[in-house]
């Protein structure tokens, strides 16, 4: 009984987390990334709530590309002993 509440509040934490993470971290960044590129034209107003999955998604990439650069960087400048 107490093992499956447990489980229960984990699976909980564990959804907001991921919403906590999906929904403003991803989304803000791909926001501010998108709005670079475009110079601003692009989300504003109701393209803003229309398109929520796909600037979360433009969020994701930009975070692959500067893990994947900083990845990169290290795997060329560093000194083999």
């Amino acid at each position: 009984m107490l093992s499956e509440a447990i489980d229960a509040v984990a699976a909980a934490l564990k959804a907001v987390f991921i919403a906590f993470v999906w929904n403003i971290v991803l989304f803000n960044l791909g926001r501010y990334a998108l709005l670079l590129m475009t110079a601003g034209r692009y989300p504003h107003g109701r393209l803003l709530d229309a398109h929520v999955n796909r600037i979360c998604a433009a969020g994701f990439a930009v975070l692959v590309m500067a893990w994947s650069m900083l990845a990169l960087y290290n795997n060329l400048h560093t000194e083999h002993v």
